[in-house]
């Protein structure tokens, strides 16, 4: 217990918090003191150099009354006296004047001039004193009424007693101020190391004992300030140490629990994730032999060629999933028929969809189904039934368009069809009364209906998909119908090739950097 005590003892006179509470205690009371000190060394001094004046004063009005008839050379040898009495062997000179006038000297003379005592009230007896400290000097002035005038009598006495005694009263209450301040200053230091720095200290260990425990996961340690109890700021502070701590002891515990479930979390997530990988690898090449089918069956170019009587040029470009477009040029038996459609969504259904309405197309087609009811029912019934076998929610919209030496028959709900004339002028077609969505019904038959196109010599007919007019930029802004026919318009005097490359061109523009999420399919016609 003792060495207990010695240590306490021993940090508390090291704390950097010690020396400075004892520092500013000590000079605070050094400051109080001084600032007391001063006006009562001012006061004792004061009180010396009036115990001087008392002293002349009784002789200069003893003189005043006994000789106020006596010329003035007379009153000044009565004045010189005043020197040689025994009481008064502190006057060092003086000097006599009469209305201003000097009469007389001896001894030093007073530093203090006439001019500053006919200032002052002559009706007072004791006018004026001066206190000059660096020459131990005290000159006092009195007004003395006489019969052949008024005098002023100045007196200069030794006042080295005065400086002493004040150094002695200086010396002996600084002794005692710096006394009590290092009793006040050592008591306080007691004090405030029991009560404050000590229990400080301890915290400090404790916050110590605390981080090597959180850094080096130890075991809870034993507090030292866990055992004291106190009712005051300090005890609040230390109460919110160890609550603290539990706090962050319980959430280091939740922290080690939640990284233990996260590892078999991550396990089973790696796991999964290799399981989707391999899913992804075989859905992404199940879905490029999809988009390679589609191509396939796309028209090609030396086909297009051999339609009589009409230029045409045909592009798509699939989206990043396997769309749902469909175009094809077909031509059996001098007839022509071309189709344009798409179908709802995307993915592996969208395109198996596309490519059952191109086969069901062309059978049809070659088996010579010219009537256009019977041929969009008939293609609808297979649809359907396919669909439902599916188990899916897909329709498909489709136009159809039988051309025969410049005249077209349109059939089918798509998209509008834009006619262009040989001057630019445009014409849009709605198509909405012209059929009902394939794959919804079973027989549509009542819904379809047809309408005549007439094309001259350069004139001719834009189809399209909603990939082309629903494209968005990169402010979420569609491209548009208005936009499509204003370029098709702007360039309708070119090639059909051209006129195709100019759309696509202000598509891809207009779409900038962002994802393209549907298929952009586009045909141009132009009569020869």
């Amino acid at each position: 217990m003792f060495s207990s005590r010695r240590h306490d003892l021993s940090n508390l006179l090291v704390a950097r918090l010690s020396r400075h509470i004892a520092f500013w205690v000590f000079v605070s009371l050094i400051l109080i003191e001084a600032i007391i000190l001063i006006p009562s060394v001012q006061r004792r001094e004061r009180e010396m150099l009036t115990q001087i004046r008392q002293v002349s004063s009784g002789k200069v009005l003893w003189i005043a009354t006994t000789y106020s008839q006596v010329p003035e050379d007379e009153f000044l040898v009565e004045v010189k006296r005043l020197q040689q009495d025994p009481m008064l062997q502190m006057i060092q000179g003086g000097a006599l004047y009469n209305n201003g006038e000097l009469v007389g000297t001896f001894g030093e003379l007073p530093q203090l001039s006439t001019t500053e005592l006919m200032s002052r009230d002559s009706m007072n007896f004791e006018i004026a004193d001066r206190f000059s400290p660096s020459s131990n000097r005290y000159d006092a002035a009195w007004s003395i009424p006489h019969s052949e005038g008024h005098y002023f009598l100045i007196l200069r006495h030794d006042a080295s007693s005065v400086n002493a005694e004040v150094s002695a009263f200086v010396f002996r209450v600084a002794g005692l101020v710096l006394i009590i301040a290092i009793v006040v200053t050592l008591t306080t230091l007691a004090v405030l190391g029991v009560t404050v720095i000590t229990p400080i200290l301890h915290l400090r260990q404790d916050l110590i004992a605390a981080g090597e425990a959180v850094s080096t996961d130890q075991p809870i340690p034993m507090f030292y300030s866990a055992s004291v109890k106190r009712r005051d700021e300090l005890g609040d502070v230390i109460a919110t140490f160890h609550q603290m701590f539990k706090q962050i002891w319980q959430a280091m515990n939740d922290r080690k629990q939640a990284e233990q479930e996260l590892a078999v979390a991550n396990q089973e997530i790696t796991v999964l994730n290799q399981k989707l990988t391999a899913e992804n690898v075989r859905m992404s090449a199940e879905l490029a032999v999809s988009r390679k089918i589609q191509q396939m069956l796309l028209p090609k170019e030396y086909e297009l060629d051999q339609i009589p009587g009409l230029e045409i040029s045909g592009f798509m470009e699939p989206a990043a999933e396997v769309g749902g477009d469909y175009y094809d040029v077909l031509s059996h038996d001098n007839n022509v028929k071309i189709g344009i459609g798409d179908v709802t969504g995307h993915g592996l259904e969208s395109g198996v969809l596309m490519l059952m309405a191109q086969t069901a197309t062309r059978t049809l087609l070659t088996n010579n189904e010219t009537d256009p009811i019977k041929f969009l029912n008939t293609l609808n019934q297979t649809i359907h039934g396919n669909i439902k076998r599916m188990s899916c929610d897909k329709s498909l919209t489709l136009a159809l368009l039988d051309y025969q030496d410049g005249k077209i028959q349109l059939s089918g709900q798509h998209e509008e069809v834009i006619v262009v004339r040989n001057d630019g002028e445009i014409e849009r077609i709605d198509t909405l009364d012209l059929g009902f969505p394939l794959g919804l019904e079973v027989d549509i038959a009542n819904f379809v209906a047809q309408t005549q196109i007439y094309l001259h010599s350069g004139d001719g007919v834009v189809l399209y998909t909603d990939g082309i007019t629903e494209a968005l930029n990169e402010q979420e802004a569609c491209y548009g119908l208005e936009r499509l026919c204003n370029v098709v318009q702007q360039n309708w005097h070119r090639s059909v090739q051209e006129i195709q490359q100019a759309v696509i061109l202000d598509v891809q523009h207009h779409i900038g950097n962002q994802t393209v999420h549907d298929d952009i399919t586009l045909l141009v016609l132009k009569q020869k």
